[in-house]
């Protein structure tokens, strides 16, 4: 039989799908003969080439295939039916009489002209592509890694296993170290669990430009929820989607369980209170007397729902007041508290800073994101590891990764490698990362001053506490 131009990029295509891989490919055309096939197919299913070549008939491969399989009956109907399918692919794991365990992939071969030539077939070993999905892993996220492997896990698609790095899985009572995507789903919080499958499954339906990072809650043996955060790229894609997706498994409970504590830390505290770049410049406007709605929108050029949303958060961290006037028709006004007036001075810090040094730097780090403030704070102790900034912060890796990198380019962190095995990175301040200390030395103080009125203070419900956050990043 001839096969056509348009049908070899079909079965190149195909064949690329784990090739580096030792598969068993081979393809039988639309007459059920064996057309081609490759050495590893001779070995895996026990033929000589010369008897293939003398006798390609599908008969002969089904009868010898089959008699390896554990459920041959079984096993020999879904062949025979997907062989004769012309649009369907098969993706599933078998297991064969002697304990082998293979991961069998089939694709129809359909020609630009739209015609059928035949369907690949494809055997891998299930071993070998769990070491190969664990290197690409290691491989994906070595800046982040460190020196441990310990929770990652790969989500081969088409058989739908789920595998996870046992010494991780064993600490939660309902996760193995194999499983299926639906036995992982059911280990989770149940109120997370409809969310959780849909980012795991919305990496299979698109190729991102980078890592999805989500995060969830793991039951342990104790009984006790662990805040997991996971971080999965897509591993490996053939000719009709995403075949495989890794990632890594971080438990974050001890970072988060320090977040909770709003005395946990002085400067944590403040920036609570000193909030974002719109809370700092109402403030700052405030600070010259009462202003009415419409004077601040037009002072800080920001829109009315923006505004509405900042100034009652103000309000509930006790730091504006609200005052309504019986008049017809209805004045507003906004003016600080005693509490909002004292945080004039971390304000008269962080602008003399930046003025003193022609930077912005100050502000970047105060009110650009409070773990800026916090890797800053970790740092004034000195050199400190990738591992220990995490814990401390309990931030997700891939997220502290992106803050080191954007303070290493403004000049306030330095990372220094070490050319040891396992590879040693530790970070550290700058000179001018460490003359930030006069700023946040303030706002300890302002902390430690108003720890009474901050503790009768009534609760901000600004925080949002997404269980799951969701995103792709690149």
């Amino acid at each position: 039989m001839h096969i056509n131009e348009c049908c070899k990029n079909d079965i190149q295509c195909g064949c690329e799908c784990q090739g580096h891989l030792e598969s068993a490919l081979c393809i039988v055309d639309e007459n059920n003969n064996l057309l081609l096939f490759n050495q590893n197919f001779l070995l895996l299913w026990n033929f000589s080439r010369e008897e293939l070549e003398q006798n390609p008939s599908w008969e002969l491969w089904v009868s010898q295939c089959m008699a390896a399989h554990r459920d041959a009956d079984a096993q020999r109907a879904l062949v025979e039916e997907i062989q004769h399918d012309q649009t369907s692919s098969l993706h599933d794991e078998i297991t064969l009489v002697d304990g082998t365990k293979l991961e069998r992939y089939s694709t129809p071969l359909i020609g630009k002209n739209g015609l059928y030539h035949g369907r690949l077939w494809k055997f891998t070993s299930m071993q070998e592509i769990e070491e190969e999905y664990r290197k690409k892993t290691e491989s994906q996220f070595g800046s982040i890694l460190e020196d441990t492997r310990e929770g990652l896990w790969t989500w081969n698609i088409g058989t739908n296993l789920f595998t996870l790095d046992p010494e991780f899985a064993s600490r939660y009572s309902a996760l193995y170290e194999k499983q299926t995507l639906d036995s992982f789903i059911s280990a989770i919080h149940p109120d997370e669990q409809e969310l959780c499958r849909n980012v795991l499954c919305e990496i299979t339906k698109k190729i991102p430009d980078g890592d999805i990072e989500f995060e969830f809650h793991l039951q342990s043996q104790t009984g006790m929820w662990h805040h997991i955060v996971a971080l999965s790229s897509v591993s490996e894609v053939d000719l009709y989607g995403v075949v495989a997706v890794i990632g890594k498994f971080w438990d974050i409970t001890e970072g988060t369980q320090k977040k909770q504590s709003l005395y946990s830390c002085p400067i944590e505290t403040a920036l609570k209170y000193i909030g974002n770049k719109w809370e700092f410049l109402i403030r700052h406007a405030l600070l010259t007397g009462p202003k009415r709605f419409g004077d601040l929108k037009c002072l800080l050029g920001i829109s009315p729902k923006a505004l509405v949303k900042h100034l009652r958060i103000m309000q509930g961290k006790g730091i504006v007041h609200r005052e309504v006037y019986a008049e017809v028709p209805p004045r507003v006004e906004y003016s600080l508290t005693e509490l909002g007036y004292s945080l004039k001075l971390i304000h008269d810090t962080i602008w003399s800073w930046d003025e003193e040094r022609k930077e912005t730097t100050a502000v970047y780090i105060c009110l650009g994101d409070k773990r800026n403030s916090l890797i800053v704070r970790d740092l004034l102790t000195g050199p400190k590891r990738f591992g220990d900034l995490k814990s401390s912060l309990g931030v997700p890796p891939k997220t502290l990764v992106q803050h080191l990198d954007i303070m290493r380019e403004r000049g306030i962190v330095h990372r220094k490698a070490y050319a040891e095995v396992p590879p040693r990175v530790e970070y550290s301040l700058t000179e001018l990362g460490y003359s930030l200390k006069h700023v946040l030395d303030m706002m300890r103080r302002w902390s430690e001053e108003h720890k009474a009125q901050l503790e009768n203070a009534p609760k901000s419900g600004s925080e949002e506490h997404n269980i799951l956050v969701t995103g792709i990043t690149s």
